[in-house]
């Protein structure tokens, strides 16, 4: 039934003295006396107004640029900022000042197109806007490798660059974007090893059996100018047995440990005494292996011209050095192996013992080498990051702190494959 003033079923509230009183209980004044009264109508909400930090259709806009949405007169809801092709969306929450904040870079040569939403008591509202960030004029590469590998507890994660990384600021900011998650969890850091390589190790080696997930979004970090990292990649690989070699050069042995047992002792013969042809002491890294290989040693700078040159074939070479050092078949010392020191730096093996090693090596197991007048030098090694204290090693991090939300594995570019018998 229609009520007085064309009103239909509507309940009007009216306050007095800080008591609602509704329509059809008992009050002072009747529904009918405030129809048409303005000042008796509720209050409509003006509607909720949504502000970006960037104006509609903005251009050039710094990949480094922070986007802002707040909502005034209501309440912020859904916020995304996405390019126009949707591949690519930017990260943000809902912080305490209750506006929406980005985090990360923005991809260079890039339309982002933000939508937000708010409401109020008058309903709804949402909001529509685009902007273009700074062209890039050259796009810069990196891999981060191994992915989808099962690795030895020694192996970092390698993030390698195709262009110089010089600036501090810069290599804060990559690796302000890096992280790397251990299960279960282990505490490391990353280091820069030189301009184009960014590792990271544990403080330990990594725990048998640990899983492993590196996230590296490093699109719209400018190296140079004009000059950006334009992809986002990542990996996910895993620890398989720990496995440490214990090669005392002196006693010429070699401990094989295995998840923290011994396992096997190998007679060998280290590189014979002097600073030429003497096999390094430090923690080295399996890092390539063949079965069969050609080892020339004009490859390490003892050319055809000289006495000491030799090109042999050998098998069951696993490298553990850039230098040429591997741990491989030597039939010809079988007689020196356990006694002396006759080789040209490379561990020499009988010929059983390196197959058998080999079949159950892995790329990242552990090699510890003792009892040598001489040191590997970083240059040399190839994997060069346990020849460094741990608290050396954070201080090659150009953030210079330790992150302990876990680690991951990664592998070293192959080397040359020839080396020193």
């Amino acid at each position: 039934m229609q009520r007085d003033g064309g009103v239909r079923g509507r309940r009007i509230s009216v306050v007095v003295a800080g008591t609602v009183l509704l329509a059809g209980t008992s009050a002072c004044s009747s529904e009918q006396e405030n129809v048409g009264d303005p000042q008796a109508m509720p209050a409509t909400s003006a509607p909720v107004k949504i502000s970006v930090s960037l104006p509609d259709g903005a251009k050039d806009v710094d990949t480094k640029k922070v986007i802002s949405v707040k909502a005034e007169g209501g309440t912020l809801g859904e916020v995304t900022v996405a390019s126009s092709d949707g591949k690519r969306t930017v990260n943000g929450a809902i912080g305490p000042d209750k506006s929406w904040t980005s985090t990360g870079f923005l991809a260079p040569t890039t339309t982002y197109t933000v939508k937000a939403t708010a409401k109020n008591g008058s309903g709804e509202t949402t909001t529509t806007s685009t902007f273009s960030t700074v062209a890039a004029a050259n796009s810069v590469g990196y891999t981060v490798t191994p992915d989808g590998w099962t690795v030895g507890s020694g192996m970092p994660i390698q993030v390698k660059f195709n262009a110089p990384v010089t600036d501090v600021e810069v290599r804060k900011d990559i690796e302000s974007m890096l992280t790397v998650t251990a299960e279960p969890s282990q505490v490391g850091s990353w280091g820069w090893t030189n301009d184009t390589t960014l590792l990271y190790r544990p403080k330990e080696y990594w725990a048998a059996g640990t899983k492993l997930t590196v996230n590296a979004p490093l699109s719209g970090i400018r190296i140079t100018s004009g000059n950006y990292l334009t992809e986002d990649h990542g990996a996910k690989l895993n620890i398989g047995t720990q496995r440490i070699m214990k090669v005392d050069l002196n006693a010429h042995t070699m401990v094989l440990k295995e998840n923290g047992q011994e396992v096997k002792t190998f007679q060998i013969s280290g590189g014979r005494p002097g600073e030429r042809f003497e096999t390094r002491n430090g923690t080295k890294v399996i890092q390539d292996k063949h079965p069969d290989i050609t080892m020339d040693s004009s490859t390490f700078g003892v050319d055809k011209s000289d006495p000491e040159y030799y090109r042999t074939k050998v098998k069951w070479a696993m490298r553990i050095t850039s230098s040429g050092e591997f741990l491989h078949s030597a039939p010809w010392s079988v007689d020196k192996q356990g006694s002396e020191n006759v080789s040209h730096g490379c561990i020499n093996m009988a010929p059983g013992d390196a197959e058998w090693l080999f079949k159950r090596s892995q790329y990242g197991d552990v090699v510890e080498n003792v009892g040598s007048a001489f040191d590997l030098k970083p240059g040399e090694a190839g994997i060069p990051v346990w020849l460094w204290t741990w608290d050396q090693w954070q201080e090659k991090s150009a953030r210079k702190s330790a992150k302990a939300t876990g680690g991951a594995s990664g592998a070293a570019t192959p080397m040359n494959p020839d080396g020193g018998a």
